[in-house]
């Protein structure tokens, strides 16, 4: 009974879980521009990524750091000698002596030739097994500034990654705000669809019960009848793009694939953002901010301190060291070990490496020439861009102003076309023509006036940034 129990417990448990999973990705997710950036900039797999790559880089540079540092370590050997020399005191063969005082009896010579005798052939056997163990400290004291250009060059790859970070926030923010607008623009489109068909549909009864009273002829119902289909396919197209859409977006910034999009699109009654008028005055302090432009000049300060670190190889290396350990290398034993210790100076000066620190190092100043002119390059292709977003707003908004007028006109056309038509004036094509061109109309209307959002946003943004780079300073 307690077995079944915990069994329905465990699938109620289950199912609840399940269910929650199924609520959580069929929720209605309201979303506005404002909204879809903020998520893109927190949530996204780029912006994650590339927070990522600046704890490395803050990693590398504490593990530059510890470069000045000392180091403590322990050791530990054990060698076993085969062939072992035995260590003699003496030549062998014994002692003679000459011109001993005269004062020494018989006695005394004798034993003083014994003891000489004994010591010259005597041999001390060492171990056949060698055992040690210390503990070991080091400090650098000069390296040629080898630990300090690597540190330096550690510090501005993080800066350099600072500043791509806060590059990818503002192109992510820009590249969700494209996709949420297009999303919009599709949504838009589906209304104007709907509308249409929904027209068709009206004019096809009203054509059913002319044709029953013999006003018109068949052709006009089978004319309108294949239009109303193909608006009916191409609504089915649409919500299937609109679902895929949706999809990519939720996916862009992080939320459920599968949920309701409820868009906010009160942004679309905004069609006129202003004049932005690009200035000498404003584009040089915009191009002080740009972060691509800050990290890559970032990254020739790394190659700098790179190149650096490489000729300090030409300099002599002077280091401290200490050891405490014992060993069994001075006992007759393998098990007796002495305390030993030793505390001294090492200097270490390559004098010929037959040019490769050399052809390092120029390797690196090339590197650094090719930076400076992408740099310079870069430089030049923002200056381009600042002007182009400029006029790239001004030419969205005479776009828009253009689209409302096609769309006023195509409405008032479809009324007078439909007047015509009642009179017998046009054919039903000439009505089914003067539909779809209105149709036509209302998403182009709708396109233009995300075209102006988008460039403004383009232009605010996209060179500028938005300070995220600073932030992480």
């Amino acid at each position: 009974m307690i077995k079944k129990i915990l069994f329905s417990g465990i699938m109620m448990f289950l199912i609840g879980v399940f269910m929650a999973g199924r609520v959580c990705a069929g929720d209605v997710v309201k979303l506005s521009p404002e909204k879809v950036v903020e998520l893109a900039k927190t949530q996204s797999v780029a912006v994650k990524a590339s927070q990522y790559n600046v704890k490395a880089m803050e990693n590398a540079v504490k593990s530059a750091a510890t470069g000045f540092l000392p180091t403590l370590s322990t050791s530990a050997s054990v060698m076993h000698i085969y062939d072992k020399p035995l260590m003699e005191l003496g030549s062998g063969g014994g002692f003679a002596f000459s011109n001993l005082p005269a004062e020494l009896d018989v006695g005394d010579i004798a034993l003083l030739q014994y003891l000489g005798s004994a010591f010259s052939n005597m041999k001390i056997e060492t171990p056949n097994n060698i055992y040690n163990v210390g503990l070991n400290i080091a400090e650098p004291i000069f390296t040629g500034g080898k630990i300090l250009n690597g540190y330096r060059a550690a510090k501005f790859g993080l800066e350099a990654q600072k500043y791509t970070y806060g590059r990818t926030v503002t192109e992510i923010g820009l590249s969700a705000q494209k996709i949420f607008w297009a999303y919009v623009g599709v949504l838009k489109g589906r209304e104007a669809v709907q509308e249409t068909r929904q027209w068709f549909e009206t004019l096809l009864k009203d054509q059913q019960k002319m044709y029953d009273n013999g006003l018109i002829i068949e052709l006009d119902i089978l004319n309108s009848k294949i239009q109303l289909d193909n608006f009916k396919l191409t609504e089915d197209k649409i919500n299937n793009s609109i679902r895929s859409l949706a999809d990519q977006l939720l996916l862009f910034i992080g939320l459920s694939i599968g949920s309701t999009i409820d868009a906010d699109t009160t942004m679309l009654v905004m069609t006129n953002p202003g004049t932005m008028n690009a200035s000498i005055d404003s584009l040089d302090q915009w191009l002080g901010k740009r972060e691509d432009l800050l990290a890559m000049t970032s990254q020739i300060k790394v190659l700098r301190a790179l190149k650096g670190l490489q000729l300090g190889s030409y300099w002599p290396t002077v280091a401290a060291f200490g050891s405490y350990g014992a060993t069994n290398q001075y006992s007759t034993r393998d098990d007796v070990l002495k305390p030993s210790s030793s505390i001294g100076v090492q200097l270490s000066w390559t004098l010929f490496d037959w040019g490769k620190v050399w052809r390092d190092a120029q390797k690196v100043q090339c590197q650094m020439q090719a930076a400076q002119l992408q740099a310079d390059n870069m430089r030049d292709m923002v200056r381009l861009k600042y002007f182009e977003l400029s006029r790239k707003i001004d030419e969205s908004t005479k776009a828009c102003d253009i689209a409302r007028e096609d769309l006023a006109t195509a409405q008032k056309a479809l009324t007078i076309a439909k007047l015509k038509y009642d009179a017998q004036a046009i054919t039903n094509t000439d009505l089914l023509n003067a539909r779809n061109q209105l149709t036509g109309k209302m998403v182009a209307y709708t396109q233009a006036r995300i075209n102006v959002i988008l460039a403004t946003e383009e232009f605010r943004v996209a060179p500028l940034g938005d300070g995220s780079a600073q932030q992480m300073q």
